[in-house]
């Protein structure tokens, strides 16, 4: 008579056991996908940053670039007005260095009247 009581004790604890094993799984789940959602979310963050950090890096690269192409312009008009005299040549039209003008036009087509302004 011994015997079926064991057997049924054992039967009782690995489905108590199965049963905690679960529920504790489940807890475990949730915390580990917490923490991934919060890795995520700080590398998002991280990857916004750098993104930001580049593109105003390009920015005040772009407007070293017009300020040098404005020099350009200019000592090319100047030459072009000292060694040819008799002729009239047009002056090459200077870039805007505000970017906020550059932005506000970027949708814009360039037509010859927008380049001489």
């Amino acid at each position: 008579m011994e015997w079926p009581l064991v057997f049924a004790a054992f039967i009782l604890g690995l489905i108590l056991g199965y049963i905690g094993k679960t529920l504790v799984s489940r807890g475990l789940g949730k915390s580990s996908k917490s923490v991934a959602i919060e890795r995520s979310k700080m590398e998002l963050s991280q990857h916004k940053q750098e993104v930001s950090d580049h593109l105003a890096e390009q920015r005040a690269l772009l407007g070293q670039l017009t300020e040098q192409i404005n020099r350009l312009n200019q000592h090319w008009n100047q030459g072009s007005q000292r060694l040819a005299k008799e002729e009239q040549l047009a002056p090459l039209p200077f870039m805007q260095a505000s970017i906020s003008d550059i932005d506000e036009k970027s949708d814009a087509v360039l037509s010859p009247e927008s380049i001489k302004n």
